[in-house]
């Protein structure tokens, strides 16, 4: 029974906190405001933050995720009792062995729903970020039996800010008041794999069923965002370089989405206000179900120059990078590979008028990574086939479209990782007992991917599209022979842009 209380209470509290807080956002005082803007969602016209919502919707968040955990895996690190608490509040802190996808994706995403949890209760970003640290601390000393983890912290916190804001600025642009039928209820839906604590609230409050005039937030941090979007089928052929595998066939769905402007001659102030996102769905083929999780997005810029030719910004731009993708049982490849907590300056250039029909746009990157992670030809320790690091890197994207009809993108990537903290050879017998407490071995890796894509429009909403990438792997390790891996793909699909 004991093992049960404490997420118990979790889960109970944030429910009841959560839910009773939602229908009373506003103290009797607003009853007059609220009638004369009854046109506009509730959740633009708060400006009260509530600290009480806030702390429900993080146990609620905690609580349910532990409470999936407990139910659906057979994991022993969900059989959380007082005694592994006590446990976890007395152990120091480690680098955790856990699954590349867990601890890169499943902990960003953790870390947005405790970014959100204050964001969607009248918090400003600023006020927000805290949540993540905060909602990292009770998971991995109150949410699960394992030691606490440096890595996740990182990653839950940095990543988890980035994967928050940007999914609550998604979610409210998704969101429509004014659509009705299958669009509406798409929309709403949508809308709540965002942000969950926004839905939870327009559940309870009925905005998700009201059919009322849209109105715009009087916060600037809020203005409505001019976005890009795309959904693309393609078939997606992969293999390795060094010919000891057979190439194989897969579906895919990819989905690449820009909001805000660049280069628009204006400073910017505002956290997130631009994010670019391109990510991807197998379908089968052994793959696993996300192949590639990419984020960039701009915390702050200032103008550079702009004419009536071409105009320039200088900012500075948050990174998260996932790229997994299988080759073969017993083959190891470049993958996986990326960074979940990086930061660095960036140059976004765009000539308008190269001719007449002719448009180019070259963005430049740079970035110090604090965190990231690259396969491994030696580390297996528990779940982890993967060297954890930090270094640095740099990406580029040049764009040429010429009249709306044709657009040709390159994109050029490279990461630098040292694993600077490893083990000695004579400590491989732990690496078997899962004890190992390193960031992977001693070693540094250089990788590199070229992706070129072609679109052709075919239609005012649809494209062909054609790709191309390749990407390397050269990782020198310590006390064990260098290695070098590649590989390539091609894709072949249509594109459907909203």
């Amino acid at each position: 029974m004991r093992k049960k209380f404490f997420i118990i209470v979790m889960f109970i509290a944030g429910a009841l906190i959560a839910s009773g807080q939602s229908s009373q956002l506003y103290s009797e005082g607003d009853t007059i405001a609220l009638q004369s803007l009854s046109n506009r969602p509730l959740l633009e016209m708060r400006e009260k933050p509530s600290l009480t919502l806030a702390v429900g919707n993080l146990l609620l968040a905690n609580g349910t995720i532990h409470l999936i955990g407990r139910l659906g895996a057979d994991d022993d690190c969900s059989d959380v009792s007082m005694h592994s608490i006590k446990r976890n509040l007395k152990s120091g802190l480690a680098w955790d062995n856990n699954k590349f996808f867990v601890n890169q994706l499943g902990h960003s995403y953790i870390g947005g729903l405790s970014f959100n949890a204050a964001r969607s209760s009248g918090f400003s970003f600023v006020q927000s970020v805290p949540f993540s640290a905060i909602g990292s601390l009770i998971w991995e000393y109150f949410g699960e039996t394992e030691q606490p983890s440096i890595n996740d912290m990182i990653t839950t916190t940095i990543a988890g800010t980035m994967f928050g804001e940007g999914s609550y600025r998604l979610a409210k642009h998704v969101l429509d008041d004014s659509d009705t039928g299958g669009r509406r209820i798409a929309r709403e839906a949508t809308a709540m794999f965002l942000n969950p604590f926004q839905g939870l609230q327009r559940l309870l409050d009925g905005s998700m069923w009201k059919v009322r005039r849209n109105a715009s937030s009087h916060r600037d941090e809020e203005m409505p965002m001019d976005s890009k979007n795309s959904l693309t089928l393609s078939d997606r052929y992969v293999v390795a370089s060094d010919g000891e595998s057979h190439g194989c066939h897969h579906p895919i769905v990819a989905i690449s989405t820009e909001y805000g402007e660049t280069a628009d001659g204006e400073g910017h102030t505002c956290p997130y206000d631009f994010l670019a996102l391109d990510a991807a769905m197998a379908l089968g083929g052994g793959q696993p179900v996300i192949p590639r999780f990419n984020v960039m997005a701009r915390i702050c810029s200032t103008p550079m120059f702009m004419n009536g030719m071409a105009s320039g910004e200088l900012g500075l731009y948050q990174y998260f990078t996932y790229e997994d993708t299988r080759l073969g049982d017993s083959i190891r490849g470049p993958f996986p590979f990326g960074e979940s907590a990086s930061l660095g300056p960036g140059l976004v250039v765009k000539c308008r008028q190269l001719s007449s029909r002719l448009a180019l746009e070259q963005r430049l990157f740079a970035r110090g990574v604090i965190l990231g992670s690259a396969e491994s030809d030696y580390y297996h320790c528990r779940e982890r086939q993967y060297n954890m690091g930090s270094g640095f890197g740099a990406s580029s994207m040049t764009r040429v479209e010429w009249d709306d009809l044709l657009r040709l993108q390159f994109d050029a990537y490279y990461l630098h990782l040292y694993t600077w903290r490893g083990y000695e050879p004579d400590e491989v017998r732990g690496m078997e007992s899962g004890n190992l407490n390193v960031l992977g071995d001693r070693s540094h890796a250089r990788l590199l991917k070229l992706d070129m894509q072609l679109q052709a429009r075919l239609s005012r909403h649809l494209d062909v599209a054609l790709g191309a990438a390749w990407f390397s792997r050269n990782t020198h390790y310590k006390y064990y022979p260098k290695s070098h891996k590649s590989s390539y793909e091609f894709r072949t699909g249509l594109s459907w842009n909203f």
